[in-house]
Formats: structure tokens, C-alpha cells, sequence
């Protein structure tokens, strides 16, 4: 099994999702997800990095940095500004909310 495959399966049992409920939420077919977390495809697009995210409920930014495809001065501020919320008494759940909200209101400006 790969790391993608490993990082797609965790993800979506953390949200106890089935495989089938992840293929509907991220517009993917069932059979896609079963092969991608069963290790047969060493890479994904984009696209379909873009869809699973959605499907998981992360933005894109976090689906790349659990690959380890980002950068860690990049994860080290969005880490700064979680542990400042945390430190105003936001839970950890709650911080990661309201950055994934920021990051939808980022890229909604943008289009």
C-alpha cells in the first residue's frame, strides 16, 4: 500500500465515511476509491486530489499538506494561527473549521 492510498483511507474513516459515501461526496465512482486505497495507483491528478478533498471535507491546501506536498513554512503558519485559536479557547476542531472556512472565502474571492 502506498502513502497516498494510506492518507485517503485514514482520512475518510476519521470521518466515518464508507468508501461508497466518499465516492458520492467527492464525485468519484466506488470502484475508484476502493482501487486508490487498495494501492493500485501510485499518483492521482489534480483534479481528482481537488475532488477528494470535497469529498472529505478539507480544502485542497489541506488534502496536499497530509501528502507532505506543501511546505513546512507554509504548514508552520497555518499551525501558528491554529494554536492562536486554540490559545483564545477554540478547540483544535474548531481552529481547523475556521481556517478550512478561510480558505473557502480565499478561494471563492478569487473566482
Amino acid at each position: 500500500m502506498n502513502k497516498i492510498s494510506e492518507i485517503i483511507r485514514e482520512l475518510r474513516e476519521e470521518r466515518k465515511l464508507s468508501s461508497k459515501e466518499l465516492a458520492e461526496k467527492s464525485g468519484l465512482s466506488p470502484a475508484y476509491i476502493s482501487k486508490l486505497e487498495k494501492g493500485n495507483y501510485d499518483t492521482i491528478s489534480l483534479k481528482t486530489s481537488q475532488q477528494l478533498s470535497v469529498g472529505l471535507g478539507l480544502t485542497l491546501k489541506q488534502l496536499l499538506e497530509h501528502f507532505g506536498l506543501l511546505d513546512d513554512e507554509e504548514r508552520q503558519g497555518d499551525s501558528n494561527v491554529i494554536n492562536k485559536f486554540r490559545s483564545d479557547g477554540y478547540t483544535k476542531k474548531e481552529a481547523e473549521e475556521i481556517m478550512r472556512f478561510a480558505e473557502y472565502v480565499k478561494q471563492k474571492n478569487k473566482k
